[in-house]
């Protein structure tokens, strides 16, 4: 991702779709994420296209270094797009959900 002005808190990056497979979940769905596990479910993953614009989500990431759906745990705000690509605002850890 590269980032493109201000503070750390309010920075907005843009994902660089050559680096890696981004997916997001919803985070409207985190809660049932892992009942839906458990039931041999599979959560909802958008890719980089199906973002929506003020919806917040967090990051799955597969790269050619091995990592494999990975979840980051960061929450992010998509508050536009530059092209087709989601400009995103971090807004915090997953595990303070």
């Amino acid at each position: 991702m590269v980032s493109l002005r201000g503070a750390i808190l309010h920075e907005i990056v843009r994902v660089l779709p050559n680096i890696g497979y981004f997916e997001f979940i919803p985070v409207k769905e985190i809660p049932w994420i892992s009942e839906q596990v458990q039931a041999g479910g599979i959560p909802r993953l958008l890719g980089l296209t199906e973002a929506e614009a003020g919806e917040e989500y967090e990051i799955i990431v597969t790269n050619f270094a091995g990592l494999y759906r990975y979840r980051l745990g960061d929450v992010v705000k998509v508050v536009g797009f530059h092209n087709a690509t989601p400009e995103l605002q971090f807004v915090c850890r997953s595990n303070l959900l």
